[in-house]
């Protein structure tokens, strides 16, 4: 991969920076890989937060952890803040999924059924190593005075880690929050980015239906509530797409159905889980609406009780336009201009990010991550790596973004 190098096009106190992190660039990968090698799940991101906060702490910089929830804040100042300063936040989120890794890489995952499939490992590494930059210019820093904040985030997966930290004060003088999210849709060296939504309002859907349970073999004495909740999935699956505009984008989908404990017995109950992704806040009330008409009508004909519930409402990220900018004009100094992708269409992915916009602006980039000359694999799969060129890319960007945004709100 070869990048421009248009560094000295940057604003001074950005090029700076960005010297640091190619300083930086093969411990930035040797941590990444220790991260990888070590996934932990949503809320349990201890090892991670001591990692994290011990390499701060080995910088000179003083992190907050914290002892109900795992995670991290740490305040960088470059030169000397008035004390009414604002500061820009940029998070890294931690934590792993419940996948069997199948990656062929020496540093794969040594925690069987946990793995780093969706890049969490990239994205602290780009936090981590962006406060470090930052710690390593602090003492001769000559341009305007800028405070950093950076934020190692748990449980992003379940939707819980925004708030923890939110609830810790990680947004309190914070004037604008900005993170990057992988992507193998583009490869190293390419970024993605977007005004307005970016991904999806989600939803989860928890389903109980209580029937009777009988023989298999005699059915006619039970109250199926197996077949109950099969009826239910496709009768969603059918009803839900004809209830609202097809040019507005939206889907529900169950993945997970538990009943029973023997292949001859009819059990007594059932349960559904299953996610809701919606733009549209008419659209997605529409669908929970009809999700509970629906539970309704299918427990009347099949006499059984369905009982809906709607939990772990996330909103979409709404990306704001100043901070969007921030990052195409930092990414476009790194890259060059033909190196970005302005994305027409948000995903009807969820993402916790959005936690913080409820409180400042802030915006999100997608940064390409597909090896060159390699398969690509997508987020989620159990074979899913990246191009570790990334990692520095999206650092420089993450930093150049702030350092605009700071010098802006001057």
């Amino acid at each position: 991969m070869q990048t421009p190098d248009l560094a000295q096009d940057a604003p001074h106190s950005a090029a700076a920076l960005w010297a640091r992190v190619d300083a930086l660039a093969e411990r930035q990968i040797e941590a990444r890989r220790h991260l990888h090698q070590s996934p932990e799940a949503s809320g349990e991101e201890w090892g991670t937060t001591a990692f994290v906060a011990d390499t701060l702490t080995e910088a000179g910089l003083s992190p907050r952890t914290f002892n109900d929830v795992p995670g991290a804040i740490c305040d960088v100042d470059l030169g000397e803040l008035p004390p009414d300063a604002l500061r820009v936040a940029i998070r890294g989120d931690m934590d792993a999924l419940q996948i069997c890794e199948e990656a062929d890489v020496p540093y794969a995952s040594d925690r069987p059924g946990l793995m780093h499939a969706c890049g969490h490992d990239a994205h602290t590494s780009l936090a981590l190593f962006a406060a470090l930059a930052a710690a390593e210019v602090a003492a001769d820093w000559d341009g305007p005075p800028i405070g950093l904040r950076f934020l190692f985030q748990a449980a992003e997966e379940n939707g819980k880690g925004a708030r923890w930290l939110c609830k810790y004060g990680a947004m309190n003088g914070v004037s604008h929050v900005l993170a990057a999210h992988v992507d193998p849709h583009f490869p190293a060296g390419e970024v993605g980015v977007k005004d307005g939504p970016l991904t999806a309002f989600c939803d989860e859907l928890h389903i109980n239906v209580k029937g009777r349970g009988g023989h298999a073999a005699r059915p006619h004495e039970s109250r199926d509530p197996l077949a109950a909740a099969c009826s239910l999935v496709n009768t969603l699956y059918s009803l839900v797409p004809r209830r609202y505009d097809a040019q507005s984008a939206a889907v529900i989908t169950f993945g997970m159905l538990h009943a029973g404990g023997a292949p001859n017995v009819i059990p007594d109950s059932a349960e559904l889980r299953g996610t809701l992704r919606t733009f549209d806040l008419a659209v997605r009330d529409t669908i929970l609406r009809t999700v509970t008409e629906a539970c309704a009508g299918v427990g009347a004909a099949r006499a059984v009780s369905i009982e809906p519930k709607f939990v772990g409402a996330l909103a979409g990220v709404m990306n704001d336009s100043r901070c969007t900018s921030a990052l195409a004009d930092a990414a476009a100094d790194l890259l060059g201009p033909e190196s970005i992708t302005r994305l027409t269409k948000p995903s009807l992915g969820g993402e916790d990010f959005s936690g913080y916009l409820k409180h400042v602006p802030g915006a999100m980039f997608r940064l390409g991550c597909a090896p060159i000359d390699g398969p690509d694999y997508p987020l989620h799969n159990p074979k899913f790596t990246i191009d570790e060129r990334c990692l520095a890319i999206g650092t420089k960007v993450l930093l150049g973004a702030a350092v605009r945004l700071a010098t802006e709100s001057r």
